[in-house]
């Protein structure tokens, strides 16, 4: 808070680069344009569900032919709908998971997805 109140009793809103900042040095390749990578993992896998509009694309399409390899009978269409829902509810009673239709780690680690 007192790096504020000199910044303002100082009327210095003009900071030259680089400057350091709790010991991290701010220079222009901080502040480039690339975004900076802060987690090893690809990228976030979304929740499947049913909404409105339905959801689709190939993770569903993939999902929806897990369930067939597991023995469910299910049109690959890539589109999670009611039945695909329905599906999803069984084989998370099957498996013992939470029942509630949304594919999340737990239930794609099931289906080894």
């Amino acid at each position: 808070m007192n790096a504020f109140r000199k910044l303002i009793n100082e009327d210095n809103w003009l900071l030259s680069l680089p400057f350091h900042v709790r010991g991290i040095r701010i220079d222009e390749d901080a502040l480039g344009d690339s975004p900076i990578r802060i987690s090893a993992q690809d990228e976030e896998e979304r929740l499947l569900r049913v909404r409105t509009p339905y959801m689709r694309g190939d993770d569903i399409r993939e999902l929806q032919q897990a369930l067939v390899d597991h023995g469910f009978s299910l049109r690959v269409d890539g589109i999670f709908g009611p039945g695909t829902e329905k599906i999803v509810k069984q084989f998370q009673g099957q498996k013992g998971l939470r029942v509630d239709g949304i594919v999340g780690s737990a239930t794609r680690g099931a289906l080894n997805l």
